[in-house]
């Protein structure tokens, strides 16, 4: 499981967005390949992966979150 924040150009409003996530994979490079092509290769600013525990709690799903966010922002 991978934790991803991603920086992309949203071209519906026309504006630079910021989103974060999990979503499973077993590689980082299959983490970035889905999550560019969730958003598009060509939206993609900057994308950052953090590797996860393949199960979480909710209150570790909530720590993890709160842990990433600080390192990132």
């Amino acid at each position: 499981m991978f934790y991803y924040q991603i920086d992309f150009w949203d071209e519906i409003d026309n504006e630079r967005r910021q989103e974060s996530g999990i979503l499973a994979a077993s590689t980082y490079g299959k983490a970035a390949e889905r999550v560019t092509r969730y958003y598009g290769a060509d939206s993609v600013i900057s994308l950052y992966l953090e590797e996860w525990e393949d199960i979480l709690s909710e209150d570790d799903l909530l720590d993890q979150f709160e842990k990433a966010d600080l390192k990132v922002n």
